[in-house]
């Protein structure tokens, strides 16, 4: 690899525009007890219900409208920001310092990058495709479905490596960035590398739509009825905690629910049964907080659950 002729480049960043004309919806134009016949999103495009989900009654329709703008999902490219920030991160597990061959790299490992800030890009995924002696790292072109992403030489990127019994963040520079035989990145040596170590209950604040049905836990909210609509506040790979204007069950009762969340640019469904753990009031507000455990969540769902919220925590 390290004869491979690279070209670097100093051309600014370009992107396509993401296109998105949002046309905001009124309770006329969300019909209840029958499937949504397109996808509803907030004005970003960060989704907010599937379509084909179903609005049981008007006051489940108007608790939507109150807590959210929404507006049709198109089929265009839509410009979703990142998810927001955990309340906690994880803790530096290894203060001691660490070296490449301590992080186990292996080729095709997938590599959570965060370009410069100025570059207006999220987290992108790229690809480990070789090693020089010098411990440089030969990287694929990050890929993100919304832009064209064009890295420059110089440039610092922060890292993110999930690997199987360890997480480990570190920094690099763009070294070089080659066009053949094919597109990718030269990047140094990994620095400043860090073992990190998740708490087992990290959360991450994120206000969502949520559909739950009591009852019948172990049937799909899609297709099919839901009892009514709450707001997902935080959300972990464990559980969530969920906002509703009464009691939705007991403590230790069973219920279904359904939300979608973007992980990796792409939006993730999850359709789950789910345990109330705890209830309580919520500081200087009305309603009540429900502490829910996933029963029965799939280890693909979950995986990019822990890394969703983990990248916005390191990150």
């Amino acid at each position: 690899m390290s004869d491979i002729p690279c070209a670097a480049t100093s051309s600014a960043p370009t992107s396509e525009t993401p296109v998105f004309a949002p046309q905001q919806l009124h309770s006329n134009q969300l019909a209840v007890g029958q499937p949504l016949p397109f996808a509803l999103v907030d004005l970003h495009g960060a989704p907010l219900l599937a379509a084909g989900m179903i609005l049981p009654d008007d006051a489940a329709r108007d608790f939507l409208l109150a807590h959210f703008s929404v507006y049709r999902a198109t089929e265009s490219v839509v410009d979703v920001p990142d998810e927001p920030t955990p309340q906690s991160s994880p803790d530096a597990a290894n203060t001691s310092v660490l070296r490449l061959e301590d992080m186990n790299l292996e080729i095709g490992a997938n590599l959570r990058i965060r370009p410069p800030a100025q570059a207006g890009f999220g987290v992108v995924i790229s690809h480990l495709i070789g090693f020089a002696p010098n411990q440089s790292l030969f990287v694929t072109r990050p890929r993100n479905p919304n832009h064209d992403i064009r890295l420059l030489f110089g440039e610092r990127l922060e890292i993110l490596h999930i690997a199987r019994r360890a997480v480990f963040d570190f920094v690099c520079t763009v070294d070089a960035v080659c066009k053949v035989p094919f597109e990718f990145l030269v990047l140094s040596g990994p620095a400043n590398i860090r073992r990190l170590r998740a708490r087992n209950a990290m959360r991450m604040n994120l206000v969502r739509p949520i559909l739950y049905r009591t009852g019948m836990s172990d049937q799909p909210v899609l297709p099919g009825p839901c009892t009514g609509i709450a707001i997902l506040q935080e959300l972990s790979a464990q559980g969530l905690s969920v906002l509703a204007p009464e009691p939705l069950a007991e403590v230790g009762e069973h219920l279904r629910v359904a939300f979608q969340v973007m992980a990796e640019g792409d939006t993730l469904d999850i359709d789950v049964a789910v345990v109330v753990r705890n209830l309580r009031l919520p500081q200087g507000g009305a309603g009540m907080i429900h502490g829910l455990e996933f029963k029965g969540l799939d280890a693909s769902t979950q995986l990019a659950l822990r890394c969703m919220v983990l990248e916005q925590a390191v990150m």
